[in-house]
């Protein structure tokens, strides 16, 4: 008699596996058993599998203080009759009974997930991205800094992102470490960076969207857009490092988290746009050049004009 034993945690998800061989095999946590089940609730001696008078495989409690339990809950008596991938709770340690000729799932595609992934684990990659996103919130305080600029304040929002991050990238690493007993911590942190770094540069576009078109529906629903694909691409990524979700129920769940907030924050703008007046059309023109894509014309020409402008304004009055 030749059996394997995969040992799960209470969620189902398999720890290890054992073989075990002869014509009597004994399950507890005793040190001279077949299969050792290091768990407080279950006895040194707690079970017993051996082959009735009709050749069939059984499973016998030993007296044990916590018997035995099928998956429902349902506490087992007498020899138990077992076939391959039957699933008992021996106390607390949940173990399943293989045949070795039991079948097994097809392998999965790696994909391209998985050398995203590999790229992303690479300390080099990792120092990379953590520096542009540090870059980029310095070029965007100075960018949007009228007066003095304040490195204290700088660097504060800086450390105060990157904790941020780090907080988030130690939550999935935590749930990747129950659910696949993998944390992939340095991974999940460079996915965040990569997300800061996107954030700011869909920001630069939608600000040039903005002074070139003047259209706040435009505008948001561009950079609505933008996030949309790239949240819904990190959380894919932390959804496949932390759990085990297939390809396409991890996408479905990741577009439908990053729908929920950005939905809510163009409802909110919406509502707040109400309250002004629409930009002048002039501000095409005095945009900085810097983000100007639309044609402008010179200063000296548009404060003529504006000239004339408040000249003809005078005279009316």
């Amino acid at each position: 008699m030749e059996l394997i034993f995969e040992l799960s945690n209470r969620a189902g998800h398999a720890l290890e596996l054992r073989r075990a061989t002869g014509d009597r095999i004994t399950i507890g946590r005793g040190y001279d058993n077949d299969i050792i089940l290091q768990d407080e609730t279950v006895d040194a001696q707690h079970a017993v599998i051996e082959q009735d008078a009709d050749g069939q495989l059984v499973l016998i409690d030993l007296d044990s203080r916590n018997g035995i339990f099928d998956i429902d809950h349902q506490r087992q008596s007498g020899p138990i009759p077992i076939s391959s991938g039957s699933e008992y709770l021996l106390g607390h340690a949940r173990l399943r009974i293989l045949d070795p000729a039991h079948p097994v799932p097809p392998a999965l595609r790696m994909g391209e997930m998985y050398e995203f992934t590999r790229l992303l684990d690479r300390v080099t990659t990792v120092v990379g991205v953590t520096v542009l996103a540090v870059l980029m919130i310095w070029l965007e305080a100075w960018l949007n800094t009228f007066a003095q600029f304040r490195w204290q304040e700088v660097l504060q929002s800086t450390f105060s992102v990157i904790g941020t991050a780090f907080g988030i990238a130690m939550v999935w690493a935590l749930i990747g470490k129950v659910v696949r007993h993998e944390t992939h911590l340095r991974t999940h942190f460079a996915v965040l960076m990569v997300l800061v770094c996107g954030y700011y540069v869909i920001s630069f576009v939608s600000t040039v969207v903005g002074v070139n078109t003047l259209s706040s529906v435009l505008t948001g629903g561009t950079a609505a857009l933008l996030l949309f694909v790239l949240v819904t691409g990190a959380l894919a990524t932390s959804l496949y490092l932390a759990t085990r979700q297939p390809h396409r129920r991890r996408w479905t769940l990741a577009a439908g988290i990053a729908a929920i907030p950005i939905l809510g924050s163009l409802v909110l703008s919406s509502i707040g746009n109400q309250d002004f007046s629409e930009a002048p059309s002039y501000n095409t023109d005095i945009a900085a050049p810097v983000l100007r894509v639309a044609s402008g014309i010179p200063g000296d020409e548009f404060v003529d004009e504006a000239q004339e402008v408040f000249s003809a304004a005078a005279i009316e009055e």
